[in-house]
């Protein structure tokens, strides 16, 4: 076992060193074909930047669009040659583009370039194929030194190979990167060697020698492919962890109102205190109501004629009103409450009577009343949106009492589109949007 674990090892490094000695001769490959390649240079702009020439391939000229990439239009090549389709077309048969299998990089050229027989049963097509097979194999070393391995023998033995390591990795389970990398190694060391006594021991130190190199990178591969299914795993843990949090918030809005809407039924006799401009709006107040108002403002200056004095007047113009409208039977007659919504900075110092003071006073009252409005149509558009929710999440459960309660909002969500509503402040001018919502 020592001595076959030593010999492996080795022959590990020869495989080792049979791949860096083609990747060298690719490279030098590689460079000499780019030292072959055609290389074109602007005679106006002297631009020769290749990737800065377009083809224009229906007039088969090069076109110089300058070093920046957006300028010049020289034509530095014109008429370029047609080298015709990539692939053969045959008009007499149905399909017409007759072409092979793309060429396999670890196979030899004239492994490429056969011709597959295919078509036919019986004794005779197999003959033909062997003999089809015989020429191949006999043509693989014409040019070449005769003594060495054939091209043809040495491909049959990297077909044989790959398909040893197909079946390996499919045994082990071992990565498709893994099984390419082993191919690329085995193809140099075959290539490389004229004779190869020790084959399957080649192709478990090709397989050893891709696992050693590429176990870091699918190491890293699949810690980042369970790192991905984990933090997926992750949100959609808390995703049912929210929902689950929506729908016992919901019981327990469904449970209260059930409390409350009991609670309201047992004392509907008894009546209820509630603070003035919750229920009633600044229109339809009367002197006591808007007295109490008053006193609650501290803000409001003292000195001239004072709140009473506003009180008095307003009062006084209320009355003139109503007696305007009994004798001359004109319009009707304005309200304390509307002359208080229709009622301007000036008009309130007219009631409090003249003097600085009582500008300033009526100032403070006009901007006081101001905010009042603001205030008291926000709560009754507040109460509005509270109440409809109520009754939609009502009838929602009402109309599916076997279904939970967040399920039932959502096929309720679905059949019905809920479109902003615009509250009104009746006759106080404000107004403010608000949309039943989740």
């Amino acid at each position: 076992n020592g001595d076959s674990l030593g010999e492996t090892e080795g022959l590990i490094a020869k495989v080792e060193d049979a791949d860096r000695n083609m990747k060298a001769i690719r490279k030098e490959k590689m460079e000499e074909q780019a030292k072959n390649t055609p290389r074109f240079r602007c005679p106006q702009c002297k631009n020769d930047h290749q990737a800065h020439f377009i083809q224009d391939s229906r007039s088969g000229d090069t076109i110089c669009v300058g070093s920046d990439g957006h300028g010049c239009g020289f034509v530095v090549q014109d008429r370029r040659v047609h080298e015709g389709s990539f692939y053969r077309n045959f008009e007499g048969e149905e399909d017409r583009s007759h072409h092979g299998r793309p060429p396999n990089p670890h196979f030899s050229d004239s492994w490429n370039s056969r011709t597959d027989m295919q078509g036919g049963v019986g004794s005779e097509a197999k003959g033909l194929v062997s003999t089809m097979q015989r020429v191949e194999q006999g043509l693989s070393n014409i040019g070449k030194d005769e003594r060495r391995t054939r091209e043809w023998y040495k491909d049959m033995h990297k077909k044989k190979a790959f398909d040893i390591m197909q079946h390996v990795a499919h045994s082990l389970s071992l990565h498709d990167m893994i099984v390419e990398r082993a191919k690329e190694i085995f193809a140099a060391w075959r290539n490389e060697k004229e004779h190869l006594p020790q084959f399957q021991l080649s192709i478990a130190a090709c397989l050893i020698s891709a696992h050693r190199e590429l176990k870091h990178q699918i190491d890293i591969e699949q810690k980042k492919s369970e790192d991905r299914a984990a933090n997926a795993e992750a949100r959609q843990n808390v995703r049912k962890r929210k929902l689950h949090s929506i729908e016992q918030r919901g019981s327990a809005v469904i449970d209260s109102l059930k409390q409350s809407s009991a609670q309201s039924s047992q004392d509907s006799s008894r009546p209820k205190e509630t603070k003035l401009t919750a229920v009633l709006s600044i229109v339809s107040w009367d002197k006591e109501q808007l007295e109490g108002w008053l006193a609650s403002q501290s803000s409001l200056p003292s000195g001239g004629g004072g709140v009473e004095g506003f009180v008095k007047g307003i009062v006084c113009a209320a009355a003139e009103e109503e007696n305007e409208t009994k004798t001359k039977g004109a319009k009707k007659a304005k309200t304390l409450g509307q002359l208080l919504m229709l009622g301007n900075q000036n008009r309130f110092h007219k009631y409090c009577g003249e003097g600085s003071e009582n500008a300033a006073l009526a100032k403070a009252i006009f901007t006081a009343l101001q905010a009042e409005k603001r205030r008291s149509a926000s709560s009754r558009g507040k109460e509005k949106n509270r109440q409809q929710s109520e009754t939609r999440l009502r009838q929602t459960h009402s109309a599916r009492p076997g279904k939970s309660w967040l399920s039932s909002v959502v096929e309720s969500d679905k059949q019905r589109s809920i479109k902003p509503e615009k509250v009104t402040g009746g006759g106080e001018g404000a107004s403010s949007s608000s949309s039943s919502s989740w």
